[in-house]
Order: structure tokens, then sequence, then C-alpha cells
């Protein structure tokens, strides 16, 4: 993810949540997500691991996938699959922790995933 591209509806909060307070979007350009391990039900992805660099720092990350499911679209005949998916983090082990304990440290990431082949 670009975290220059945060997007929140205020250019206010965009700012600011792009500034070095938090995602310091001009040295930390890209947010991203690499899995070491792929959990399935039959054949259902049921949960992923892998490792979160935030700001420069890598933590491990367990996703949990549910909703999965792979279909033909009827409009565009493609094959897709599509899911959901959570994780919880905390934003201090990110250096994202401006003004806990005030704000929780705690948060959700709540993933709408839909894919197909080229």
């Amino acid at each position: 993810m670009e975290t220059g591209s945060i997007s929140t509806g205020s250019d206010t909060f965009n700012k600011l949540l792009r500034s070095e307070d938090y995602f310091n979007s001009e040295k930390f350009p890209v947010a991203k997500f690499i899995s070491d391990n792929v959990v399935f039900n039959d054949q259902v992805i049921t949960s992923l691991s892998g490792e979160l660099t935030i700001k420069g720092i890598t933590k491990p990350v367990n996703v949990e996938v549910t909703n999965f499911s792979c279909s033909r679209n009827f409009i565009t005949l493609k094959y897709m699959c599509g899911a959901n998916a959570s994780a919880k983090l905390s934003r201090s082990e990110f250096n994202l922790g401006k003004y806990v304990p005030f704000v929780g440290d705690e948060i959700s990431l709540n993933i709408v995933i839909e894919a197909s082949r080229e």
C-alpha cells in the first residue's frame, strides 16, 4: 500500500496521517504484507500469516479469512475469487502510537478482496 494514498475524506486528517507522527509517507512510501503461510480447510483459505512492514518496522501478523468463494462473474464471465479478511494489531508496535493511551492502541484491519486471472 502506498502510504501517501491514504484517504479518509478529510484533507486535514490525510495530511496528519501522512506526516512524520504517523506513516511518514515521504520517508516510508510503502507499507507491505508478505505471507509465508496460507491455511486451508478443504479448498477454502481460512487464514494466512506473514510479516507486516510499516515505517521500516516488521512484525508478524495473522489474517483471518472468511466468506472465501470462487465462481464465474455473470457480467464479465471471468472466473473470480473473493473473501473478507481481518487482523488486529497494535499501532505503537509500528511507531504509530501517538496519543496512546488517550486514543486506543489496538486497531482492526478489515479487508475486502476480489481477484481474477488476467
